[in-house]
Order: C-alpha cells, then structure tokens, then sequence
C-alpha cells in the first residue's frame, strides 16, 4: 500500500536515520552461532508453533520455538496492532526476541507503532533500504527509541529461535532490486524435519532467481507471497517448494482483487492444503518436528507428516486439544475450546498421546 512521498529533505533525513541505525548495528548484531536443524529441543513441551495472524489487508505472523522464544514477522496495517498484541498475549510472551520487518510497506511494519514499546525487543531485522514514507520514519524511530538492536537483513544472515529452530534469510541479496515487494525478506524456519517458507511480498522475478540458484526448500508450510497476487506463486517456485500446506494472507474485499484465480489455480495444483486467513481467520501450526497440524480460528484442520516421514501411516486427520490447567482433552472443534486461552493451548499428536499425558476424553465431543 502506498502513502505520500515525504520532501527531500526528509528523505535525506531518513537516509542519516537509516545508515545511523546500519553503523551501531555491524556493533551490535553478532553472528549466529553454530546450530544444527535436528538439534532436539531442551526444555518446553517439544512443539513449534506458527501463528498467521488475521491481520486484514496485510502480513504478521507470531513464531514460538518450542522452549518458548518469540519472532515476529511484520506486523500489518496499523489498525492492526491491536490483533497482533493479542496474538502476543495469548501465547504467554513477555519478550520478542527477534522481529523480522520483510519490506517496508505499511501493510507489514504499520502495526509496529501499537507494538514497539510496549513489550521488550531483542533485535529487529530490517531491510536497511530508504523508504520515503512518514510511516517508515516512524518505525525507525520506534525501533530506536525501544533500545532494540538494529541487523541488517542479507541472503546468508541467520539466527537461532532458542536451541532447537533455525531461521535463515535466503533473500535480498547486497543488489536489491528496485521494487520494494521484489526486495522482500524471504525466510527458512527449520525444525528438525519440518521447514516453513516466509516470502514478503516477491514476485515471479526474485522467485525465478531463487529456483535457479537451488535456493529453495522443500517445504511443509508456505506463507504465500504478495498475498495471493497474479505475479507471484509461479509455477516453477511452488514446484521446488512443494508445501503441504499453503497460507495466504489476506484482507476481506480488498482493493486488489487478491488472491488472483491464477495463483490460486498455480497452488491448488500442488495438492497444498490451501487457508486463507480472509475466509479461515487466523491459522496456528504446530509440529513435533515429523509431524505439523494445522487449525484455524473458523474451525478448519489439516495434518500432515514431514517429507521423510510421509511413508509411515498417516498423521490423523482429527486435531486434539486440551488446556495445561485441566485434565479433559477434547476435539479442536468441540465448543469447550473456544474458552481455552491460548496461551494454556496444549496439541497432543493423537488420542493415545493425551491419554498417556493423563488426560481423560471430554464427555461432549468423545474424542
């Protein structure tokens, strides 16, 4: 989404602002340290969870490694910080400890002026490229101001979500394209055997580079790009990614028309399980590392196994659900649920795993 262009000399001042933040940044942000994909997780209960959040016209999304440390990617329109910040408290956050701005478009960093400040930040990942917008301006300002530390986002940059979950930046390169959307952040969440695809806002041209070069994972998750656009989603791309479940995010009635028929022609092709967060609202993924279930606010579920284990019998098709405070576990549609808090959300793999936790089954849905 567009917003008026600011003078020049605001945009030179926005220029000092960024190369000021880039200088304490090369200080500040040390390298990754040496992490293993299938490194076992120490601590929590052994599940990763992926919240894509219902944001409207937009892009956010809440990560949670399974020993309970926080990314967050954009953060939609303004007006949406408030679903963002509730994402955040359910999920029993008191610290983010990275946040992953994809590109500067109000409809991915505008949330941040609701949520900056108001809970502590680690490190912000940013593209570092000037962007002339009063928005943007206040963002900085905001990232600098919360005392977070400022990284530079490069293909070949990565950091470690706790001690089991890798992220790994696989564009822009140092020669950005013009267009901002084609200079999205594209990332690579590895658990164990389940790996995840967030891919901003490109298009076909960034797509094409990345299929190319071999650059693209072989996927159990895929954050759509451009949020269904015509000229993203290329054929040739979500054949190397080859998710088994597909999100787009997406506002209801949206000025854009989005998502196009084609791409979600191009997607359904696959075989994905395809949510969209304007007809599902907001999707929770969660994976033991060979296994990921998927549910969303309206009540939808999918599951699937991991690529190397998709030749052992198939992931149940029926979620199960309980509350660490009680002793009933229950079907992910049945009403009880909807009083869980989230942050008290337990997943159990099948039936016999919360019997064996010592869950009773609820009495209502007979799970």
């Amino acid at each position: 989404m567009k917003r008026k262009v600011l003078s020049c000399r605001t945009a030179a001042f926005l220029s000092c602002v960024v190369l000021a933040l880039l200088m304490a940044a090369a200080l500040s942000c040390a390298p990754a340290r040496g992490l293993s994909a299938n490194a076992a997780p120490a601590g929590g209960n052994g599940l990763l969870e992926i919240i894509l959040i219902d944001v409207g016209q937009g892009d956010s999304a809440l990560i949670k490694s399974p020993d309970g440390k926080f990314l967050l990617i954009d953060s939609g329109e303004q007006r949406a910080s408030r679903a963002v910040l509730e994402a955040i408290k359910d999920s029993g956050a008191s610290r983010i400890d990275y946040i992953v701005s994809t590109h500067p478009h109000s409809d991915h960093i505008g949330g941040f002026s609701g949520i900056l400040g108001k809970i502590e930040i680690g490190e912000v990942f940013d593209l570092g490229k000037p962007h002339t917008t009063s928005t943007y301006i206040s963002y900085l300002e905001l990232v600098k101001s919360c005392g977070a530390r400022f990284c530079l986002a490069r293909a070949g940059a990565s950091f470690r979500l706790g001690s089991s979950v890798k992220v790994s930046f696989l564009w822009p390169k140092d020669d950005m394209p013009y267009d901002m959307n084609d200079s999205s952040c594209v990332l690579h969440i590895e658990y164990m055997q389940f790996d995840a695809l967030f891919t901003g806002d490109i298009g076909s041209g960034p797509e094409g580079l990345l299929t190319d070069s071999g650059m693209v994972p072989d996927v159990e998750l895929l954050k759509v790009a451009h949020h269904g656009s015509r000229r993203s989603s290329s054929a040739s791309f979500l054949e190397a990614a080859s998710p088994g479940l597909a999100v787009i995010q997406v506002g209801a009635g949206n000025d854009y028309g989005y998502p196009h028929p084609q791409a979600i022609e191009r997607i359904t092709a696959t075989d994905a399980e395809l949510f969209r967060t304007d007809k599902d609202g907001s999707v929770i993924v969660t994976s033991d590392g060979t296994s990921w279930w998927a549910r969303s606010e309206k009540g939808r579920a999918a599951s699937g196994r991991t690529k190397e284990n998709r030749a052992v019998a198939p992931v149940p098709t029926e979620v199960y659900v309980g509350s660490v405070n009680s002793a009933v576990f229950h079907l992910q549609g049945c009403d009880s649920v909807k009083d869980i808090l989230k942050a008290n959300l337990v997943t159990y793999p099948d039936r016999e795993d919360a019997i064996r936790k010592g869950k009773r089954p609820c009495k209502v849905c007979n799970p």
